[in-house]
């Protein structure tokens, strides 16, 4: 009787084991995910602030230190803060 416990246990472990492993890749991709809609929205604040400097081009868009001090503090996180509520709105519709 102690050894089909036993035997039980190890089957329960290794069930958890499985699903452990199954929702760390469904955690992987759901992260790999959100920084793809992060990489999205910071690409399209970026062009807003390039277009709002009056510079097009990537690499002089944020030339000065104002713009530097507004890619940082503003874009950046704008862009996790968009990224993060369309996955809540998404989330919400599913």
């Amino acid at each position: 009787m102690d050894l089909a416990h036993d035997q039980e246990y190890l089957n329960r472990q290794e069930r958890l084991s499985k699903k452990k492993k199954a929702d760390s890749l469904r955690n992987t991709m759901a992260e790999i995910g959100f920084l793809v809609l992060a990489i999205g929205f910071f690409n399209v604040n970026y062009k807003i602030l390039a277009y709002a400097w009056n510079r097009y081009v990537y690499g002089t868009g944020v030339s000065d230190s104002i713009s530097i001090f507004i890619l940082i503090f503003g874009v950046i996180p704008l862009s996790y803060f968009s990224a993060k509520y369309l996955v809540i709105i998404i989330k919400k519709s599913w």
